[in-house]
């Protein structure tokens, strides 16, 4: 089956906990497109680089700010406001390129993964 998995860039727990359910899913043959963001994307894709049926595209996600070893909930929206339009045209471009491959997934899952 065709799937889409969207995997949240920030922190690497997200693309740890993605790294074994990636490999079950193509250990049973399923056919996947991953989206990633951050750090997360450089971790995906070296896992996965020559493996058949997976392929890993980063995209632009969300970000947190800290401050003082603390979540900056001010400092998170100007982050992520800033440069929005190039981060939506840049991830709208991604979409669009997996669309004009021809690739339409079956299912979508997600691990907190806002644009999957």
């Amino acid at each position: 089956m065709r799937l889409l998995y969207g995997v949240a860039g920030e922190g690497m727990g997200h693309a740890t906990r993605s790294r074994v359910v990636l490999g079950h899913l193509l250990d049973r043959g399923h056919e996947v497109r991953v989206v990633v963001s951050g750090r997360a994307f450089g971790f995906l894709r070296d896992a996965f680089r020559g493996r058949a049926g997976i392929e890993v595209r980063e995209i632009r996600g969300l970000v947190l700010a800290y401050r003082g070893g603390a979540m900056d909930v001010a400092g998170s929206v100007r982050a992520n406001l800033r440069g929005a339009a190039g981060k939506l045209r840049s991830n709208l471009e991604e979409w669009g390129a997996m669309a004009e491959a021809g690739f339409e997934p079956r299912a979508v899952i997600s691990d907190y993964e806002s644009w999957a």
